[in-house]
């Protein structure tokens, strides 16, 4: 149950390392030591370990430790009732013997800890398992050469005995039968180190691995880096010591690291590190890091995997999961430096706190329906310069709330035949990743033709409701557009609330939205608040220019159920110093004079019956945009 991993330099005077357990544990701590000659491991083939042991009662014990990797030192010692029988400190000395050669270790101690609740009934008394051990051994030696005298003298009964060896095959047989109808999945983990797995990542352990989980067998890996490709099974979890500590690493690029098909279920990856060493997944080799595919039959409609606190890089797509997997939960996944961070094809699953940077194309896709993502974020996607948003939706009913998407190539968002989705309390931060150097008129082109870098991409999607921050305040990042409506018309009854912050000034065209377009084409059958200022879906109504002082560049009114929208931009074309009334014909406020919003700190802009008026004049070639909303009388 409670295994401590010891490396032990036999050449060292101490072990500095200071071990302890509790009194009257049973079968359940263990001492897993890894005998090293300086840096090297200790080669334990053709060779015995014991302990020689002496408890502060000053009882002895001599036991044997079990050899678990000749090749790469390892051996476990059992920490038995008589061990820790006492209080106080046992010390400890190994012997590792080779026919008639011995070499011992340095003594160490083993402090045993006082238990509230240690059971009374273990009297302390010596135990010399590794002799008893040596005597069963002779035993069944004696038996064998009895055995083989008693045939020497009934060899008239030959026939006989070959009789008795067929009958008990038989019952062999019938054994293995019944055990093979049994289902074989376990509950207890096995750790890979004790069955001879190598941790230094050169030799390939996935014979190994892969008959423990055939047998249905939960694995363990301590810290350090295996060489392995791995098929699930049903029930099976597959647990590291650590994000961080444990690494997987494929013997065949071209294969997936961990793959698991329908016939899988209930099962659970967690606590370890994938590397495809498939260089940012722009190599030639094909394998994925985790891969629930299609394959297979369906063993039930909802198939659970629990995937949690897992990173994967270098691979072709980091976590794909193919439609029919459903149930799932993701948890802490993070993939990066692939092609596809998160490439989910299927419906009915949950994802949170997932993070995906530095992709070819898109950081976290989801194709199918009812899928939940929450708090996750999308890093620098697109980076193979041809498509790739930080997250994209092409499903239905979908929710999306509290998730980032930042600094991607093209779009933070993109909606493509996405229905009935809710996104909501979501930060689109920075589209246009280097596009100043890749893409410097802000356009790509894909089927169809050029399409502005945007960081709200909306293409042929319905009825969803968007709740979102668009910030551009990146060096490195420009896009041409805050909203962009791929099919004006068919993308339709959305509702878009948006608050924008532009803090781009180190470009000579700052960042735009089509807030100010004339045609309003992009906000054409969708509810669009930009800013708290509802975008509207009719035509301008535009107000007449007074004394010839502006010219209006954009924009207008309009008039919706006693409420007047004001969206408009105009330009000086003279100077004054006073207050000049500009436009007319306006509807009158309620109030009958109103402040309005402006670009312009330094010019308060008023309505006051149906005129637009700037205070302290105008000024040629100054370009005002001004935004308002209000009651009419």
């Amino acid at each position: 149950m409670n295994t401590k991993t010891i490396k032990f330099d036999l050449n060292k005077y101490k072990l500095y390392e200071k071990i302890k357990a509790k009194q009257g544990d049973t079968k359940s701590r263990f001492l897993l030591f890894q005998l090293l000659d300086g840096s090297i491991p200790f080669n334990l083939k053709n060779r015995s370990v014991r302990a020689y042991m002496i408890k502060p009662d000053g009882k002895e014990i001599f036991n044997d430790l079990i050899v678990n990797n000749y090749n790469l030192g390892y051996c476990t010692l059992e920490l038995t009732n008589q061990v820790l029988a006492v209080t106080g400190t046992v010390k400890i000395e190994l012997m590792v013997t080779e026919e008639d050669k011995k070499l011992t270790s340095s003594v160490f101690e083993l402090e045993v800890v006082k238990s509230i609740n240690s059971e009374k009934s273990i009297v302390s008394t010596n135990e010399f398992t590794a002799l008893l051990n040596g005597l069963a051994a002779l035993s069944e030696y004696d038996n064998y050469k009895n055995s083989v005298k008693e045939m020497e003298i009934n060899k008239a009964n030959k026939a006989e005995v070959e009789e008795k060896f067929i009958s008990v095959e038989e019952k062999i047989k019938n054994n293995s039968e019944q055990l093979d109808s049994i289902t074989p999945y376990k509950t207890e983990f096995i750790n890979v180190i004790l069955i001879g797995c190598d941790n230094t990542g050169v030799n390939d352990c996935t014979s190994i691995l892969q008959e423990y989980i055939d047998n249905g067998y939960s694995l363990f890996f301590p810290e350090g880096k295996y060489k392995c490709n791995l098929i699930m099974k049903p029930q099976i979890t597959l647990c590291g010591e650590g994000l961080g500590l444990v690494t997987l690493i494929p013997n065949n690029k071209n294969v997936d690291v961990i793959k698991a098909d329908l016939s899988v279920y209930n099962y659970t990856i967690k606590d370890l590190t994938i590397d495809g060493l498939n260089t940012m997944g722009t190599q030639s080799y094909t394998g994925h890091g985790i891969y629930l595919s299609n394959e297979g039959s369906l063993a039930q409609q909802d198939l659970e995997p629990h995937l949690e606190n897992i990173k994967i890089v270098n691979v072709i797509d980091g976590l794909k999961v193919d439609e029919g997997v459903r149930g799932g939960l993701f948890k802490n996944i993070k993939a990066g430096a692939c092609v596809i961070g998160i490439n989910h094809l299927s419906t009915d699953c949950i994802f949170t706190d997932c993070v995906t940077a530095q992709t070819q194309k898109h950081g976290i896709f989801i194709l199918k329906s009812n899928n939940t993502l929450v708090s996750c974020k999308a890093f620098i996607a697109g980076l193979g310069k041809v498509e790739g948003a930080g997250i994209k939706v092409q499903g239905s009913y979908n929710r999306v709330i509290n998730c980032e998407s930042q600094q991607n190539v093209f779009e933070c968002l993109h909606l493509q035949n996405a229905n009935s989705n809710i996104i909501q309390g979501c930060i689109l931060d920075g589209s246009g990743y280097n596009s100043k150097t890749w893409f410097p008129n802000l356009t790509y082109t894909e089927t169809g033709g050029a399409v502005p870098i945007s960081i709200l991409r909306i293409y042929n999607s319905n009825s969803n409701i968007i709740d979102c921050t668009i910030i551009n305040g990146r060096i490195d990042s420009y896009a041409k557009c805050g909203l962009y409506n791929q099919y004006v018309g068919s993308d339709s009854n959305n509702d878009i609330r948006l608050s924008i912050i532009d803090t781009d000034t180190a470009t000579t065209k700052p960042f735009t939205n089509y807030q100010f377009d004339d045609t309003n084409k992009y906000f054409k059958n969708n509810r669009v608040i930009i800013n708290s200022t509802m975008m509207q879906n009719k035509s301008w109504l535009v107000p007449s220019v007074m004394n010839n002082d502006v010219e209006i560049l954009g924009g207008g009114y309009i008039v919706k159920d006693g409420i007047c929208y004001i969206n408009l931009k105009f330009k000086g074309l003279n100077t004054y110093t006073w207050d000049n009334e500009v436009l007319q014909g306006l509807p009158v406020p309620l109030m009958d004079s109103i402040s309005i919003a402006s670009n312009l700190l330094d010019r308060e802009i008023v309505i006051e019956g149906n005129k637009m008026i700037v205070r302290k004049g105008i000024t040629t070639n100054s370009t005002y945009k001004v935004t308002a909303c209000y009651i009419i009388k």
